[in-house]
């Protein structure tokens, strides 16, 4: 009996042990479990903390990525449209070309027109340029009956010619002491046209040659008037006679005597004169001629051998006159 409750008080004590054990077992292994799960949870925080950091770093770094990636992006589009536009400039100045390159094969004829052009241009300018000037006439000798149409107008020399030149044809209106002042008051009888006034004679009769020769009688009135009123008559004479040819005779010269004497009627004066007349010579429808090349003397005045009164040659001195003037013809 004694035994069995020492058999029993050993079993509960046993159990009491491995109860106890168990209980140290289950407390070590809570508290273990309470540290790792401690750990655990900090290691777990942590981790998670981190994750967010990164998760915020990784953000931020997709936000600059993407910002980079729009920047870029912009970029990008612009640089793309810069392009686009210079593509489209480029092509645009192609198609011009090509537009001018397609008129210019579209237009051969044109082509083929410029470059005749640019080739009878170079041989125009390698040729030698003709001369835009009007032929001018040349002086020649006289056919027969080349005084037929003419007119003489005249002074005292002039009726000298008419007297002694023997010029057959030509209708002489001259009178001893005709000027440029008062030849409107002269009435001359002029062969088969009876006496008639200048103004009747220019504008009612027809003449293919004009012979003037008046200005001596006038030195007296003043120089520069004299040579207005003698241009005012070439200009009548023009206008009624626009079809013939007008010789401006020079005024012959006097001696180197009455040059010397004469304050008026000088070699000097008759000279200023002529140069002055002689500028209305065109070399086309006027012509400026001078006789005094056949009776001056070396200084320039009317040789003392051809005249008697200092003035006038002598008669027969002026069929040389007349045919020095049949030589210095005009043909038109």
């Amino acid at each position: 009996m004694s035994e069995d409750k020492n058999n029993k008080a050993l079993l509960e004590l046993g159990q009491f042990i491995v109860v106890l054990a168990l209980t140290v077992v289950f407390l070590l292994a809570d508290a273990g479990l309470f540290r790792a799960e401690s750990k655990t949870g900090a290691s777990q925080k942590d981790q998670w903390q981190n994750i967010q950091e990164s998760t915020s770093d990784n953000a931020k770094a997709d936000e600059q990525e993407t910002s980079g990636k729009e920047a870029g992006k912009d970029v990008a589009e612009g640089s793309k449209e810069s392009n686009a536009e210079q593509t489209s400039e480029e092509q645009t100045s192609e198609e011009q070309v090509s537009e001018e390159s397609t008129t210019l094969e579209d237009n051969p004829e044109d082509n083929t027109s410029e470059e005749s052009a640019s080739g009878d241009k170079a041989s125009e300018e390698s040729s030698e340029p003709e001369s835009t000037e009007k032929e001018q006439p040349e002086f020649t000798t006289a056919p027969e009956g080349y005084f037929d149409d003419a007119l003489f107008i005249g002074d005292s020399r002039t009726v000298g010619l008419y007297e002694y030149g023997g010029i057959e044809g030509a209708d002489f209106f001259a009178t001893t002491g005709m000027n440029v002042y008062e030849i409107d008051n002269e009435k001359v009888n002029v062969g088969d046209k009876g006496t008639v006034s200048f103004e009747d004679l220019i504008t009612q009769y027809s003449y293919g040659k004009i012979y003037l020769m008046l200005g001596i009688n006038e030195l007296g009135y003043g120089l520069d008037e004299t040579v207005e009123e003698y241009k005012a008559l070439v200009g009548r004479i023009r206008e009624a006679q626009p079809e013939a040819v007008l010789f401006i005779e020079a005024n012959l010269h006097v001696s180197a005597k009455r040059s010397a004497q004469d304050p008026v009627h000088n070699n000097q004066n008759i000279d200023y004169f002529n140069n002055n007349i002689s500028v209305l010579a065109d070399n086309e429808s006027i012509f400026y001629i001078d006789v005094n090349v056949l009776f001056d003397d070396e200084g320039g005045n009317l040789r003392a051998d051809t005249t008697v009164d200092e003035t006038h040659p002598l008669g027969r001195y002026y069929k040389q006159w007349a045919d020095w003037l049949a030589e210095n013809a005009i043909i038109k």
